[in-house]
């Protein structure tokens, strides 16, 4: 029998007591990852279970949360005890996945309170969509008294200049995952790093994005690390296992032995049904999942479907449009043109949001085919010209689940050129029959039905209305349509920062009804209303949540 390791025995090796004394001196984190260079896993996670175990003895000194008397809002059981975890962990690296509405930016705060007071932490960087920028700056000055400045494209250079003088940055994901920019902020050691919407990081065996390099670089850098999502787990394990690999590499060891544990084997049998438990539990180390029915204290959701029957003409343009799109994407699926299919999916989304919209759409896809039968130096003078650029219904923030890299679709879009003229012209003729199958539809049976359901809900005494839309087409048609009956505010991805708060302002103070794509989706504090109408649903459950 081969003999036992000194973990095994109970026994821990020297760099790792050392380390352990030295660091709880010092009152800081134990650098377990470069401890563990030249053990093997199972050494790493006995180890893991005996540092677990000094710290548990010693968290009698650390119990108090010095952050309680600072907070100016009123804190919850479930974030103090996210707080109290984190704060006393001997790593605070944590993936914070509460539901959504269960607060967790103030639990975010909580630890970032805790860790400076107790630890002495002062280099603070906090990564978020865009639109959440001026959000959290404004949760952390008016919660917790702490400064914040957000770092974009116009400061960035003066900022990076003194960053012994700028200690607390809010920057957009988007901004920082550029490489232009990315470089400076990793020159810098920081003490805690947040990603917001952290679903956001995605990586797969075969593809890293520039965000999810981003963050495992800063990973690297930093003492204290937290991923805030309401969505870790969006069906996929493998994007699960890169997420949890970026606050603990080790924790669910090495990448090949995960798939063919996890990903590989028959999910239906008894044993890989065991399997996943184990891999909750193994999870549940470094992530915090409360949802509101175990929380408790929250109003409940009611959820209706409100039906309604398409007339004759709108019954006759979605079954001739979902046939073409039926045809035209399996197409393309056999000719690998990934540019088609990607049209093929939004057409089918537009489909589900309004006439309107597609009918808007069709037209510009016919467009764009008689433009691509001209040649490709007309084609050439076109694009410089601007007439052939992208339309803005194809902007992915509003017609994609999921995209990383909106310029890429430019690229995909000149594939189309390599289509025969026969298939264009057999396309056009196709889509001037749809065309006029959508301009014969003169009443709107779906929006006649929200109208009425509008007009009741008010009847009833209700005043504030959000209505969701993934298509800016649709959001336009909407507001036209419900004004002047209803005071309208519409908000975007394509605002700016200081146009989105005024507009959450103005719906808050003055307007009826806020119509939102998916921008408005992430984060915003929207709880003075009650009523959310998904105009066109999502195809993912995790965006309808």
């Amino acid at each position: 029998m081969p003999s036992e390791s000194p973990l095994e025995q109970g026994v821990l090796p020297l760099a790792f007591t050392e380390s352990t004394r030295r660091s709880s001196d010092r009152g800081h984190i134990v650098d377990l990852d470069s401890m563990a260079r030249g053990y093997d896993a199972r050494d790493i996670d006995l180890a893991r279970g005996v540092l677990e175990a000094h710290q548990v003895k010693l968290s009698h000194l650390y119990d108090r949360l010095s952050c309680l008397s600072n907070s100016r809002t009123r804190l919850l059981p479930h974030q103090i005890e996210a707080t109290h975890r984190v704060a006393n962990a001997l790593r605070p690296r944590f993936i914070l996945a509460d539901e959504v509405g269960l607060g967790k930016t103030i639990e975010a705060g909580l630890i970032i309170k805790e860790l400076m007071l107790r630890k002495g932490y002062s280099r603070l960087l906090v990564a978020v969509p865009a639109p959440l920028c001026v959000q959290w700056q404004q949760e952390m000055k008016s919660k917790f008294n702490e400064d914040f400045i957000i770092l974009d494209r116009r400061n960035f250079y003066s900022v990076a200049a003194s960053w012994g003088k700028h200690r607390r940055i809010i920057t957009s994901i988007d901004f920082i995952k550029n490489p232009r920019y990315a470089g400076e902020i990793l020159k810098t050691v920081w003490d805690i790093v947040v990603f917001d919407e952290a679903h956001r990081l995605r990586r797969d065996y075969s593809r890293v994005t520039q965000a999810y390099s981003f963050a495992e670089q800063m990973s690297q850098k930093c003492e204290a690390f937290l991923l805030l999502s309401a969505t870790p787990f969006r069906g996929k394990l493998e994007e699960l296992y890169y997420l949890v690999r970026l606050v603990d590499p080790h924790l669910l060891g090495p990448h090949n032995s995960f798939v063919q544990e996890y990903i590989l084997n028959d999910v239906t049998d008894g044993d890989s049904s065991r399997k996943l438990g184990q891999l909750r539990e193994r999870i549940q180390r470094v992530m915090l999942r409360r949802r509101k029915v175990d929380v408790g204290g929250f109003t409940r959701r009611f959820a209706r479907t409100i039906r309604f029957d398409l007339s004759p003409e709108e019954r006759a343009f979605y079954d001739e449009t979902t046939e073409y799109v039926r045809r035209e994407y399996n197409l393309a699926l056999r000719e690998k043109n990934r540019a088609v299919s990607f049209i093929m999916i939004v057409f089918q989304k537009l489909l589900d949001s309004s006439t309107r919209a597609l009918l808007r759409a069709l037209e510009k896809r016919k467009t764009h085919l008689e433009q691509s039968m001209l040649g490709p130096a007309v084609r050439a003078a076109m694009k410089q010209s601007g007439i052939a650029s992208l339309p803005e219904d194809y902007n992915p923030e509003d017609l994609l689940d999921e995209s990383d890299a909106p310029e890429d679709m430019l690229d995909n879009l000149e594939e189309e050129q390599r289509r025969s003229l026969k298939d264009l012209r057999r396309e056009i003729l196709t889509l001037n029959f749809l065309i006029q199958l959508g301009r014969k539809v003169k009443t709107d049976r779906k929006l006649i039905k929200l109208k009425e359901t509008l007009a009741r809900l008010k009847k009833e005494g209700r005043r504030k209305f959000i209505i969701f839309t993934q298509f800016r087409t649709t959001q336009d048609y909407l507001a036209a349509q419900l004004q002047p009956e209803l005071t309208v505010t519409l908000f975007h991805g394509s605002l700016s920062l200081r146009a989105k708060e005024e507009a959450i302002e103005e719906f808050r103070h003055s307007t009826e009804v806020l119509i939102c794509t998916e921008a408005g989706g992430e984060g915003r504090n929207l709880q003075f209303t009650n009523i959310l109408i998904n105009y066109d649903l999502p195809w993912s459950p995790l965006k309808i949540e």
